[in-house]
């Protein structure tokens, strides 16, 4: 994966967001809980923006390692993700699959 200078809090956030998800996961499975996160990969954020003028080449290499080739907007299509993923899982008896899949390898 790509890493990007200064941004270790962020990254371990969000390392944490997926190892609480599958510790949870592991817990409460066996009481018919599932738990699920969404991660929604590089948003064009204030702190993006910054980042690009601090480390222009490695913002470009991370969004060259996401599968659409282009960092998400936080309006829009893509900011009522969460709600709506939320709305699919809290339906009752909806069956849901998700799989975060690590692009980077």
């Amino acid at each position: 994966g790509v890493t990007v200078e200064n941004c270790s809090a962020y990254t371990a956030s969000k390392c944490g967001v997926d190892a609480v998800t599958r510790c949870m996961a592991k817990d409460l499975g066996s009481h018919g809980i599932r738990v699920n996160s969404v991660q929604p990969g590089i948003i064009n954020t204030p702190m993006v923006a910054q980042a690009i003028i601090t480390n222009p080449q490695t913002i470009a290499d991370w969004v060259a390692n996401t599968s659409t080739k282009r960092a998400g907007q936080p309006q829009g299509a893509s900011s009522g993700i969460g709600r709506e993923t939320c709305r699919v899982l809290a339906r009752e008896g909806a069956t849901v699959v998700v799989t975060c899949i690590d692009e980077a390898g």
